[in-house]
C-alpha cells in the first residue's frame, strides 16, 4: 500500500516537474543568498555549470561555479569571492577592469586598508591580471586589457602584462595631473617665466619627469587678450576662442614627442588645429608615432551612438561604444555593440565578433545604460530589453522586473538566458540565473 501511494506522488510530481521546463516557461535559479548589507553590481556576478561537485553549489542536482564581487556597506570594504569564499581575507577594496566566470582570466585592482599588512603600505594598489600580481604602487591611474598606468612617488609608468609570465618591466612615461599653483609650493617645479605669470589659485597641469623638471601646459589670458593661449611646455599656442581649465583638455604621448588637445569644436594635434562641426569629442589619445585617435557624438542626439576617427579617418560610424584605449603596442582598440546582442572588438583594423566569449567576460567599460537591445532565437522568438533598466519582454509579454545582464540565446538547450541580482522578501540579495525555454 505504501509503494503505491509514493508511486502515485511520483506519477504527480514528475508531470510538474516536466511542465516547469518545458515550451514558454520561465525558470528562476537562486544561486546564492547574501545579507543585505552586501552590494553586488550588474557585471560582477558570475555563474557557470562545473562538474566539480565539491565547493560548487548544488541547484538541483546542476552544479554551478560562482564569482562574484560583494561590497559591505557597513566597512566599505569589498573584495573578490570564489563559491562564496573570500579569494582574499586582507582588508581591501576591489575594483574590477574584467570580471569573468574564472579566477585566471579576470584583471582586478586591489587597494589595501590593513595598516599591519607587513611590506604593504596603507592605501596602496596593485593589479591581479590573469593571476598575476603586478607591482605595488601608490595609485592605479589607467586600465588597458593589456597593460596599465600607474603611480609611484612623483613618477608614472606603463607596465604590460599580456604575454608575459610575471610582471614586465615598467617604462616611465608622460602623464599629467592636474595641479592648482601656489608660488611658495610650485614656483620650483616651473621656469621662471611660468612661475611669474602664474598666481596662487591658478590650474596648471604637470608631469615630473626628473631633475630636468617635467611637462607641463595652462591657459593664460589677461584683460588685454582677445583670446586665451595655451603655453604647453613654455611654448605659446594661439587658440582662437575663449576657454577655460573646465572646458579644454590636453594629453601627451607617452614618449612626451606629440600632444593632442580638444576644446569645444575644435582640437590640436602638436599645435596644427583643426575643427570638427557637429559633433563632441569624448575621449581621445595620442601615441608615441603621432597618430591620434578620438571617438564624438553628435551635438544634440541623445543616443548611445558615436564616431571614431583615426588620423582623421572615420573607420566606424554610429557605434555604441564600450571600452576605448591604446593596446601596448599603442593601437587602437575598443568594443562596440549591435542592438541585436552582438559583441565586436576592434584592434588595429581588425574586427572580431566577440559574443560568444563576452557571454562570461564583463568589462567596466562596457557598462552602458540606455541601450535597447532586441535578441531573436533561431525559431523567431524574441526578447528585449533596455540595458541598466529592469525588466524583460519576450514575445511581447514582460516576463521579469529585474534588471538582467549578460543576456544570451543558448541554441544549444534552446533557452534564453540571463544573470539578475535581486532583493528578496528577507531583506537579502539573491543572486539568480534565469532561463526561459523555448522547447
Amino acid at each position: 500500500m505504501k509503494k503505491t501511494v509514493i508511486l502515485a506522488i511520483i506519477l504527480a510530481i514528475v508531470p510538474k516537474l516536466v511542465k516547469a521546463q518545458g515550451a514558454g516557461t520561465l525558470e528562476r535559479v537562486p544561486i546564492i543568498t547574501l545579507d543585505g548589507y552586501y552590494n553586488v553590481r550588474n557585471g560582477e556576478f558570475q555563474a557557470k555549470t562545473t562538474m566539480e561537485t565539491n565547493t560548487s553549489f548544488d541547484v538541483n542536482g546542476i552544479h554551478y561555479q560562482v564569482l562574484y564581487i560583494a561590497k559591505n556597506e557597513n566597512t566599505g570594504l569589498s573584495t573578490v569571492y570564489l563559491n562564496g569564499q573570500p579569494k582574499w581575507f586582507q582588508k581591501i577594496m576591489v575594483r574590477p577592469f574584467l570580471t569573468t566566470d574564472d579566477w585566471k582570466t579576470g584583471i582586478f585592482v586591489i587597494k589595501y586598508y590593513d595598516k599591519d599588512q607587513p611590506g604593504i603600505g596603507y592605501g596602496m594598489e596593485t593589479i591581479y591580471a590573469r593571476n598575476v600580481r603586478q607591482e605595488l604602487c601608490d595609485s592605479i591611474v589607467s586600465i588597458g586589457d593589456d597593460g596599465f598606468v600607474y603611480k609611484i612617488g612623483q613618477k608614472y609608468y606603463y607596465a604590460k602584462y599580456r604575454g608575459v609570465a610575471s610582471a614586465s618591466q615598467p617604462v616611465q612615461i608622460v602623464w599629467l595631473e592636474r595641479k592648482v599653483y601656489s608660488k611658495e609650493d610650485d614656483a620650483s617645479l616651473l621656469p621662471k617665466e611660468d612661475a611669474d605669470r602664474l598666481s596662487d589659485g591658478d590650474v596648471y597641469h604637470f608631469c615630473y619627469w626628473g631633475n630636468d623638471g617635467g611637462y607641463y601646459y595652462y591657459l593664460y589670458r589677461d584683460d588685454y587678450m582677445p583670446y586665451t593661449i595655451l603655453v604647453n611646455n613654455g611654448q605659446p599656442v594661439e587658440l582662437y576662442g575663449v576657454y577655460s581649465d573646465e572646458d579644454f583638455r590636453l594629453k601627451y604621448s607617452y614618449n612626451g614627442e606629440h600632444w593632442m588637445a580638444v576644446a569645444d569644436k575644435y582640437f590640436w594635434i602638436d599645435g596644427r588645429m583643426k575643427k570638427l562641426d557637429g559633433f563632441q569629442i569624448s575621449d581621445f589619445f595620442v601615441n608615441d608615432e603621432g597618430d591620434y585617435f578620438y571617438k564624438a557624438a553628435k551635438i544634440g542626439d541623445e543616443g548611445k551612438n558615436e564616431t571614431i576617427v583615426a588620423n582623421g579617418e572615420i573607420i566606424r560610424k554610429d557605434a555604441c561604444v564600450g571600452y576605448f584605449n591604446l593596446n601596448a603596442e599603442q593601437k587602437l582598440v575598443f568594443h562596440f555593440f549591435s542592438n541585436n546582442g552582438q559583441c565586436f572588438v576592434y584592434e588595429d583594423g581588425q574586427i572580431a565578433n566577440k559574443t560568444e566569449e563576452f557571454r562570461t567576460f564583463f568589462y567596466e567599460d562596457d557598462r552602458i545604460d540606455g541601450m535597447n537591445v532586441k535578441l531573436t532565437s533561431n525559431n523567431k522568438h524574441t526578447l528585449e530589453f533596455v540595458s541598466g533598466q529592469g525588466g524583460v519582454t519576450i514575445d511581447g509579454a514582460r516576463r521579469v522586473a529585474s534588471v538582467p545582464f549578460q543576456v544570451y540565446y543558448d541554441s544549444k538547450h534552446g533557452f534564453f538566458r540571463w544573470n539578475s541580482i535581486e532583493p528578496n522578501r528577507e531583506g537579502k540579495t539573491d543572486l539568480v540565473i534565469y532561463k526561459y525555454h523555448l522547447k
